[in-house]
């Protein structure tokens, strides 16, 4: 890898310290100087004869592995030059990210975190009962809640991409570029 993007401080318990791209900084000559700086980079990173000659005619399916890692490599190649321009051009900023951000709370996580505090509340308003139902719809609820959350902590790598990839295919650059920005 060319670059690593991120430079992260321990803080406290709470979180880390990270440094990102500041992109409300950018103006046009921070704008000119990524331009140019990024294509000089480029210019070292070679388009695989593979890619350009493998799949002729209406065939754009490759099926050779040794293909896929060539043009896997190239496109990696391509990402940490990116990365490795916005480091040397874009102006940074500290930004703190909590331990308790989950990627896919929103999609997975929330809506069984909103129905076991209510239950939650429920179970209390009844007075705490150690058995019945009330005790039993709560401990399920809560049981629901935890599975999901220890899902995205341990997909959380998946999730992000996941979220990446979303975001970039709806056409906002910006939150793509956002997500990129401690990774």
């Amino acid at each position: 890898m060319l670059c690593n993007n991120t430079a992260a401080i321990d803080d406290d318990s709470t979180g880390t310290d990270c440094i990102a791209p500041d992109w409300s900084k950018v103006d046009a000559v921070v704008a000119n100087e990524f331009s140019i700086v990024l294509d000089d980079l480029l210019q070292n990173v070679l388009l695989p004869h593979e890619a350009m000659t493998c799949c002729s005619g209406h065939v754009a399916k490759c099926t050779d592995l040794s293909h896929r890692l060539i043009i896997d490599q190239y496109y990696s190649d391509e990402i940490s030059c990116t990365k490795q321009c916005v480091d040397l051009t874009v102006p940074m900023k500290l930004t703190k990210h909590s331990q308790f951000n989950v990627p896919g709370w929103c999609d997975i996580v929330k809506v069984n975190n909103d129905v076991s505090r209510s239950v939650f509340l429920e179970w209390v308003y009844c007075g705490r009962p150690c058995t019945g139902a009330v005790f039993e719809h709560m401990t399920r609820c809560r049981a629901r809640f935890k599975l999901a959350l220890r899902y995205c902590r341990q997909h959380e790598e998946q999730l992000k991409a996941d979220a990446c990839a979303k975001s970039l295919d709806l056409g906002d650059g910006s939150k793509f570029w956002r997500s990129l920005k401690c990774e």
